[in-house]
């Protein structure tokens, strides 16, 4: 017998008793249900989070027993108010025993076990990758960039506040960021509308009847996608009017329950265990790990140089110009913001950013560029591209440019502040901006 809940099965833990509802998503190690508490044994716990019988949690079932502690040791560490506040906060958690499927407290050598994290569940939730779907349906206006600008901000502290705690993420990318709204709001959808009509949008007839003031069945469920279906039903739009609407209701301005949170930390290093390991191998010990096209090329390239003679920090250090000192740190940092960048820029212009050789490699000697021309395949951040440029940086690592983000179709606005995370985005990541905390005075 292989312990494997499902849909409908309920789960104990030392805390509380859980049902599962629905998956939410199926990664490489285990499962996210959505599920709901049905029983509370430890009510302090449940008090400090204002949860109740019969309230929505998220549930990750994680059935690789060695990745699924790791997480939870991350998670353990990210309990803190200012972390809650950036990262989807655990507040219950269980081992499984994978052959009885009965939860135990202490896992002996050899044992095969599985692990449950029980994680708060925002309200409405939506990933960023569906929310960067949804930002390119709505009308170009500085209203929409300023969503924009507000979810990457938002993005970047979160990062910024799990690095100050001594964790890296290493797997950024849109699916592992998650945005909620208010669950206490007091807004109500026909105020939604009569606001929209009255102050910002010219009416058109003949309006569906309630065609807010009652969700329909697989219509829009956030204000997000709400605001997408109001610009769809209007005529002339003020930009000024627009921009109100926005920050009260799409953004929530002012109110703390508005955030970006980052999620799933299974592939989450602590700085500690970085240290541990430079000092047994006495040498950096990288690992290919993160997903396709958000993975740092020069971290491909390390470990696919397979010389044993030569660490992954000597080769970061070789992108560092004049010999500047480099740490553990600043490489996981480095590979990280290059993630980041991509992520932001998928956010604003919804696809990852193309490749422009000719500003790209503007100060690369001609017959280098031409050459890199042919091996380099487009978009940049497939697989071919990164191998292509593992040839292009063992010839010259220290003179490659940054990816371009700038698109001719995109608004004024957009592309001032794609221009802003353009440090992120330095293929030399001795050039990608290390201190978060001065980007995010420039958003």
């Amino acid at each position: 017998m292989v312990f494997r809940p499902f849909t409908g099965d309920s789960l104990v833990t030392e805390k509380a008793q859980y049902r599962l509802e629905s998956k939410l998503g199926t990664g490489g190690f285990g499962t996210v249900f959505r599920a709901v508490i049905e029983t509370i044994y430890d009510q302090a716990v449940f008090n400090a989070r204002m949860l109740s019988v019969g309230d929505a949690v998220a549930i990750k079932f994680n059935r690789d027993g060695k990745e699924g502690l790791e997480e939870l040791k991350m998670l353990r560490r990210l309990e803190c108010d200012d972390c809650c506040a950036n990262a989807t906060c655990l507040f219950d958690s269980a081992i499984y025993d994978e052959n009885t499927g009965q939860p135990i407290k202490d896992v002996a050598p050899g044992q095969n076990t599985a692990t449950i994290l029980v994680i708060e569940l925002l309200h409405k939730s939506r990933d960023l990758k569906d929310v960067a779907r949804t930002l390119q349906l709505l009308r170009r206006s500085p209203a929409a960039t300023r969503i924009k600008q507000v979810y990457v901000r938002n993005m970047i502290n979160a990062i910024r506040v799990i690095r100050r705690n001594g964790i890296f993420h290493r797997d950024i990318k849109p699916e592992n960021f998650v945005a909620g709204e208010p669950r206490d709001s007091t807004f109500t959808y026909e105020l939604l509308e009569e606001v929209w009509f009255e102050n910002v949008a010219q009416r058109l007839d003949p309006i569906p009847d309630n065609a807010l003031a009652r969700p329909q069945p697989n219509g829009p469920e956030t204000n997000l996608q709400r605001l997408v279906y109001l610009q769809s039903i209007s005529a002339s739009i003020d930009d000024a009017q627009e921009s109100e609407f926005v920050e009260t209701y799409v953004l929530f301005e002012n109110d703390p329950s508005f955030a970006i949170k980052a999620i799933d930390f299974g592939l989450a290093i602590a700085i500690e265990r970085i240290e541990e390991r430079e000092a047994m191998h006495k040498s950096l010990v990288l690992e290919q790990v993160g997903t396709i096209p958000f993975m740092d090329p020069w971290l491909v390239y390390s470990i696919g140089k397979g010389d044993s003679d030569i660490t992954a920090l000597d080769i970061y250090k070789d992108t560092w110009p004049n010999g500047e000192s480099v740490d553990s740190g600043s490489v996981f940092a480095s590979i990280d913001n290059w993630a980041l960048g991509l992520t932001a820029c998928q956010l604003i212009f919804g696809s990852l950013p193309y490749y422009d050789p000719e500003r790209a490699f503007s100060s690369v000697d001609p017959v280098l560029s031409e050459k890199a021309f042919k091996r380099v395949s487009y978009p940049p951040t497939s697989w071919g591209f990164i191998l292509g440029l593992n040839d292009i940086v063992a010839t010259e690592p220290s003179r490659m440019g940054p990816l371009v983000i700038t698109r001719d179709t995109a608004t004024d606005q957009d592309n001032a502040l794609a221009e802003t995370v353009q440090p992120l985005l330095q293929i030399n990541p001795s050039m990608r901006m290390l201190d978060l905390s001065q980007l995010l005075i420039e958003l």
